[in-house]
């Protein structure tokens, strides 16, 4: 059975008035072994490891969306947010990807 993509990554993303870069890296030395992905405001980027399965991925791209899109949020209300839209694409077909 194929792998079937949860969640397609663009290279560029708009949220609000701003658009920002995605980088998905091959190279995720000198990160915290348990870090997936990351934000970086002043470069307007977002950066996700590209070794993660593909779910894991959309995981992390959307935890870090919501990062861009309220800095002030804490790290578990990210967590929180990122999981439930997730779970609510996957489970509703909402991607396309099928179960």
């Amino acid at each position: 059975m194929k792998n079937k993509v949860f969640m397609n990554i663009p290279p560029k993303i708009k949220i609000g008035a701003i658009t920002y870069s995605i980088e998905v890296l091959d190279d995720w030395s000198g990160r915290d072994p348990g870090q997936e992905g990351e934000f970086d405001p002043e470069a307007l980027t977002i950066r996700i490891w590209k070794k993660l399965e593909n779910k894991r991925r959309g995981l992390a791209l959307l935890h870090e969306i919501f990062h861009a899109a309220n800095s002030e949020l804490e790290e578990f209300q990210v967590d929180a947010m990122a999981f439930l839209l997730h779970t609510l694409i996957e489970e509703n077909d909402l991607c396309g990807c099928g179960k």
